[in-house]
């Protein structure tokens, strides 16, 4: 396999088996299968998945594995929680635009109903 893995070329199971990982404590690129076992027994999986222990070029030594793509997974789910704060921004000055609006209205209506 090449050695510049990237997440382009993953399909979206095994990016989302990375994620698992990251979720259940995965740090750095380096694990073993004792590491993977809780994933792999919270997803009831019987077998760690062949993509990473068959694949000769992610072996650093027996029963110890280098994913590179989790730093590149990592950066996704920063991403989406950057984007997802971007969003409730947007969404908290969209509420004071309305406040703001709603304010002018009675405003107008209150001066109209004065007059």
């Amino acid at each position: 396999m090449n050695q510049t893995n990237t997440i382009v070329v993953m399909t979206p199971s095994q990016i989302s088996f990375l994620r698992e990982l990251i979720t259940d404590g995965i740090v750095g690129c380096e694990f073993n299968r004792d590491n993977m076992r809780p994933t792999m027994l919270r997803l009831r999986l019987a077998w760690p998945p062949a993509w990473i222990v068959k694949d000769q070029a992610r072996r650093v030594s027996r029963g110890l594995y280098r994913v590179s793509e989790l730093d590149d997974v990592r950066a996704l789910i920063a991403q989406e929680k950057a984007e997802g704060n971007e969003s409730e921004a947007l969404d908290v000055n969209d509420f004071d635009a309305i406040a703001e609006l709603n304010a002018l209205s009675i405003t107008n209506t209150s001066a109209a109903i004065a007059f």
